[in-house]
């Protein structure tokens, strides 16, 4: 019998991916900006553009060019930048958002072809890339898909760190752990090392891997983190004082403690405390149903896997302490549980080591992804019609000279 990779599923799936995001990045450049969010951050992009401005990032409301400081500049940057490229359109405001989720599958399956074994590397991507939440979000102009890039890959990396036996090669994700942890807190802050240090302490501790910490890169790392991080906020107080008072506390702290935390840019969106579960199971769906079916079928199994296997309990805690941590709070986005969504498919993919279920697992990812595909064309006519109602775009400026 021929091995499980030479099956001709597993030929199909790669090129029915690159159609996928073919007719992705297709939709992205016909569609029209199509709700109040993506509105509001290609506006400022576009402001960013335009003026030149790439330390204050500007927003159209209440008839005023305002400073809007409700998140660091990475993603408007990358937005500004393709604007200045390819125009001032949906698809360079949208093209960051598309080169994430790329670059995300791109790691995932590097970091799980090396480490997960064979055919390990294809189908957690294609699980991944199967999700329907991941492809909505990876062609809007949002703030998350970037987001995701940066803190699921500071894990995966970290996940790559732990499994490598070659000491010098260890170093190298190290580094790459402090890069992508830097440029997450320059999409949307202090969030980003939350949500990796978490699964990481916890993994720590309970497998008592404190020695493994003596190869991290404790001195390049944190420099090259501070390099890329702190000038863009000493200037961004400088010519807004008070921008940092706001952003740490207000955007950060408050918000997840009341209701009314000063939100200078809308209303908070409220939701019961647990909430972040039913949107992550929503996020990974299909592939959460399948999680459940094994976490209550079979509990023992999965359970004693994780505590014995400590990169599979690595990677469940990758994605379950972010989701039990956005469960604490009641101000949150359904997008806030996306960078959880491509750990979960690796967590999957690791316990069922079986290969006649990973041939029926990527036999169905692979039909999922080709159904994105068609549907992400097919929606293009029903939508061109459909235009934001907020944040709408603002009356010309001159450019700086």
């Amino acid at each position: 019998m021929r091995p499980w990779s030479r099956y001709t599923v597993a030929r199909l799936a790669p090129i029915t991916l690159a159609l996928a995001l073919g007719a992705r990045a297709l939709s992205t450049a016909l569609l029209p900006l199509t709700d109040a969010t993506e509105g509001r951050y290609a506006q400022v992009a576009q402001e960013m553009a335009v003026t030149g401005d790439w330390v204050t990032p500007r927003v159209w409301m209440n008839e005023a060019h305002i400073p809007f400081l409700g998140k660091p500049p990475l993603f408007f940057w990358a937005s500004a930048g393709a604007m200045k490229v390819f125009g001032e359109n949906e698809f360079a405001a949208r093209l960051p958002s598309l080169l994430s989720a790329v670059a995300l599958l791109w790691l995932l399956y590097h970091v799980m072809r090396r480490y997960g074994g064979t055919g390990s590397g294809l189908l957690s991507v294609m699980v991944t890339a199967s999700c329907g939440f991941f492809v909505a979000v990876g062609g809007s102009v949002a703030v998350d898909m970037l987001f995701s890039a940066c803190v699921a890959g500071s894990l995966l990396a970290y996940f790559a760190f732990i499994s490598e036996p070659d000491r010098l090669i260890r170093r190298r994700w190290s580094l790459l752990v402090f890069l992508l942890l830097a440029l997450g807190f320059l999409t949307k802050g202090p969030a980003a090392v939350v949500l990796f240090g978490l699964p990481v302490l916890v993994w720590t501790v309970r497998w008592r891997e404190w020695p493994r910490l003596r190869d991290h890169r404790w001195i390049a790392g944190p420099v090259l983190l501070l390099v890329l991080v702190v000038p863009w906020f000493v200037l961004c107080e400088a010519r807004n004082p008070g921008f940092i008072k706001y952003f740490f506390v207000n955007e950060n702290l408050l918000r997840f403690v009341t209701h009314d935390y000063g939100d200078a840019y809308g209303s908070g969106h409220l939701y019961p405390r647990g909430s972040a579960l039913l949107m992550f199971v929503a996020a990974a769906a299909p592939w959460s149903l399948l999680g459940l079916w094994l976490a209550f079928s079979r509990w023992r199994a999965v359970r004693d896997a994780c505590q014995a296997d400590r990169q599979a309990g690595f990677l469940f805690l990758s994605f379950a302490a972010g989701t039990l941590f956005w469960c604490l709070a009641r101000q949150l986005l359904f997008t806030y549980v996306l960078p959880m969504v491509p750990l979960f498919a690796a967590w999957l993919v690791w316990v069922m080591r079986g290969g006649t279920a990973r041939k029926r697992l990527l036999t169905l990812a692979t039909a999922l992804v080709a159904v994105m595909a068609v549907a992400s064309v097919a929606c293009v006519p029903f939508l061109q019609n459909v235009k934001t109602t907020q944040h709408s775009p603002p009356p010309s400026r001159p450019r700086a000279p």
